[in-house]
């Protein structure tokens, strides 16, 4: 069946025509008037039963988009007790409850049994009238401190962080009225008896049984920020502050951020005169905040600074872990061009530095965070050394490394250590890039790894291990199912409990016209297979020719083809709104593909993943188009002169560059928030991929699509919120300079003052979708010659 119009209702409307006023007449004519009432009322009934039939099976963007029929039950975010015992979990309230009451509950893992430890009854702060809305909290050991983290101002403010104690005060602010405003971030000692965190770019600590507050640096500027990165590492974890795991010191970073550049977001919709935000912003070859790392007391005293060697402005720090006995830190240094990473361990007290290992790559190295095994005697390192990417035992005392995960195959994530039965627990998929599934190894080298998932179980399994390895929390879907999450016992994979089914939703799903998803490589040539999936219209028909729209995004942040349920939409905090309106497309008789490039990050080897180098955007969108023209080759139902591309962010580059240098292909592309030249974006992400631009000038000219603006022949719709303090609208005003120099016409949709993914204002995703859809039916009609 295809739907061209407005949905259910035009196609029921359309389905009655033949019981039209003449049949009903004839209808009279023949019969009695009770066998006429009998008959009418049959078909009004028939009529409503096939409308709702239809409604309910037809998708829409106000069902989408407005009603939300299809938002999704996410699990619950759940606090494991340090002994596995129990977990902790903020859950509604009791009876009355407005959706924001938060009651924190403590669950028994073996029996489930619960218990109400801090009802939101308790969190009423004195005036407001109506109890805190819990977002994040953790507690003391004895249970008796929590630090919460809660929305203000009924969830539309910044956040707040509270404490609760019995003994001392019950619920107070964190550091009093004056600086709550400013914290930003807050985390309780391993001991329970303090909180440190930042304010005013400097570090404190308050003492819980006093309330008495303590600034442990006094030197914070605007310039010279303590313990917080301010956004400048941009794709880099960077430690802001740890306590000690004996809750002695604290281990924070310091940024000198003198010379480093501001970029500014001009606001021209919130007041009658424009307003300016200015935010810090590296970008590549510009000069980076000089970064070095101290540990201080947590009764205040002189920061002992460490001594790592080399220039601060041409390094990044990362990691900072302490070790498990509170003596010495874990610290990398990662070269600027991201392609030599060093590890020290450190002395907390004099701050001398030995050196451990030194890893290099050709391309750049993607550092995963350490984690310590056999009490502090090893640490897990990964690294793509023997060209697939694996864990290997590090020595604390030498840095001499030794392989656990042998095998052709990729890890994705370390899950767990289980020191006590010697396992280290990971995810991976060996042989099949496009699902999840959790193993395990013996900690110590020569075992094999085994499956923990079921062998019968497909699709995407994450895992939540709890600190001792015996309980996970286990979410798993596929690209045609929505995910339950359930509580499993390890490593037997027994399942305890199910938290969250979905089951009413995917009675919903079920409801819907939908027609197959199909999972294929396809071969671009020179021995390259990619790995993609179709969604088909309900009605397929093999013997005709369908419009093809590939969504892509194919950078190295992400994966598009998983058979996964896709994650929480950041531009509305929702789920599944892209896949519901591929679905709606394809009821309207298109065919929604996507395709994995080289250099997204699938586990295919580190040459798959790090031939893009210096060719970042480049070479995906030539792998984009290769798969295009391979795909029209293999299935004759593809319609080779409608085929369209569109992405977001990263793809937004990609499918500009597709529609730009392989117009050949491509007839129509909707690229937004896209980056069209990489000396726009942030220095600790390009130069990754790019190296400096004073060293490879020609990389940044070559993969930049501005270059090639006159290249411009299809359909080209250009979206950016102008607001967006990630990828700048910046980048797309030059686009659409060159675009304008070249005298190409093209439709432009600026999205005034939202942010990158576009969160804000009212109706926003309705109207970019309503957009998109527009556009395509206009520019990619799913009938020929429309």
């Amino acid at each position: 069946m295809n739907l061209n119009g407005t949905g259910g209702l035009r196609r029921a409307e359309e389905s009655y025509r033949p019981f039209g006023a003449r049949s009903l007449f004839d209808m009279v004519m023949r019969s009695s008037r009770s066998a006429l009432l009998l008959g009418v009322l049959g078909l009004l009934a028939s009529r409503s039963s096939v409308l709702a039939q239809d409604e309910s099976s037809s998708l829409n963007l106000d069902r989408i988009f407005t009603d939300h029929e299809f938002d999704i039950e996410a699990p619950p975010s759940v606090k494991w007790l340090a002994d596995d015992s129990g977990y902790l979990v903020a859950e509604p309230g009791t009876p009355g409850d407005d959706g924001g009451l938060r009651d924190l509950v403590l669950y028994d893992a073996r029996t489930g049994d619960r218990e109400v430890v801090l009802p939101a009854t308790r969190l009423v702060p004195p005036g407001r009238g109506s109890p805190l809305i819990v977002d994040d909290f953790s507690w003391s050991s004895d249970r008796s401190v929590f630090l919460l983290s809660v929305r203000s101002n009924g969830g539309t403010g910044e956040r707040e962080f509270w404490t609760w104690s019995e003994g001392s005060g019950g619920l107070r602010p964190l550091a009093g009225s004056e600086r709550d405003a400013s914290i930003s971030a807050a985390e309780l000692s391993p001991t329970g008896d303090r909180i440190a965190f930042v304010a005013e770019n400097d570090l404190f600590v308050t003492e819980l049984s006093s309330g008495q507050t303590l600034r442990l640096t006094n030197d914070g500027t605007e310039t010279r920020v303590n313990a917080t990165s301010r956004g400048v590492y941009t794709g880099l974890s960077v430690a802001g502050f740890r306590w000690s795991p004996d809750g002695r010191r604290i281990a924070y970073s310091q940024f000198d951020m003198e010379g480093v550049n501001h970029f500014r977001i001009i606001n021209y919709t919130d007041s009658l005169y424009p307003s300016v935000r200015s935010i810090p912003y590296v970008k590549p070859g510009e000069t980076l905040p000089a970064v070095r790392a101290g540990v201080v007391s947590a009764t205040g005293g002189e920061t002992t600074w460490l001594e790592v060697p080399g220039d601060p402005r041409m390094n990044y720090l990362r990691h900072l872990r302490w070790s498990p006995d509170s003596s010495e830190l874990l610290i990398t240094q990662l070269a600027r061009r991201q392609n030599r990473a060093r590890v020290f361990r450190a002395d907390a007290t004099t701050g001398s530095l030995s050196p451990l290992l030194t890893e290099t790559d050709d391309a750049w190295l993607d550092l995963h965070t350490p984690r310590w095994m056999r009490g502090g005697e090893y640490f897990t390192w990964v690294s793509e050394r023997d060209g697939w990417r694996h864990v290997y035992r590090a020595a604390t005392e030498d840095g001499r490394l030794e392989l656990l995960t042998p095998g052709a195959f990729d890890i994705l994530s370390v899950e767990g250590i289980d020191e006590e039965g010697g396992w280290l627990y990971f995810i991976a998929a060996p042989g099949d890039p496009t699902r999840r599934y959790l193993h395990r190894v013996p900690m110590d080298p020569g075992g094999s790894p085994e499956r923990v998932t079921p062998d019968a179980e497909t699709g995407t399994h994450d895992y939540e291990l709890s600190p001792g390895t015996n309980w996970a929390w286990r979410t798993f879907s596929t690209f045609d199912t929505p995910p339950v999450t359930d509580l499993i016992s390890l490593p037997e994979h027994d399942v305890a409990r199910v938290a969250v089914d979905n089951a009413a939703l995917g009675r919903k799903l079920a409801d819907l016209e939908r027609g197959e998803t199909v999972f294929f490589r396809i071969d671009i040539g020179d021995g390259v297979e990619l790995d993609g999936w179709m969604m088909r219209p309900p009605d397929f028909d093999a013997t005709r020719r369908y419009p093809v729209l590939f969504y892509v995004y194919g950078m190295p942040a992400a994966q598009s083809v998983l058979d996964a349920w896709p994650s929480r939409d950041p531009a509305t905090n929702r789920l599944s709104n892209r896949r519901l309106w591929h679905w709606m497309m394809t009821q309207r008789g298109y065919v929604i593909m996507s395709v994995d490039n080289r250099g997204t990050p699938a586990p295919r080897g580190r040459d798959f993943r790090k031939i893009i180098y210096l060719r970042h955007g480049l070479l995906p969108a030539r792998d984009q188009a290769a798969a295009a023209r391979a795909i029209a080759d293999r299935w004759s139902w593809v319609d080779p002169s409608r085929i369209g591309i569109y992405g977001w962010s990263g793809g937004g580059n990609v499918s500009m560059n597709a529609i730009l240098r392989h117009p050949d292909v491509y007839s129509v592309a909707m690229p937004a928030a896209g980056l069209y030249h990489h000396k726009y974006y942030h220095a600790s992400f390009t130069e990754r991929f790019l190296g400096l631009p004073q060293e490879h000038p020609e990389a940044y000219e070559a993969t930049a699509p501005v270059r090639v603006a006159g290249n411009l022949r299809g359909s080209l719709l250009l979206i950016h919120p102008t607001g967006d303090p990630n990828v700048h609208y910046q980048s797309t005003e030059a686009m659409v300079n060159e675009l304008i120099a070249a005298k190409k016409q093209f439709t432009f949709m600026p999205y005034p003052n939202r942010t990158h993914y576009m969160p804000e204002g009212e109706s926003t995703t309705y109207h970019l979708y309503d957009l998109y859809t527009r556009f395509l039916e206009r520019n990619l009609p799913s009938t020929p010659g429309r």
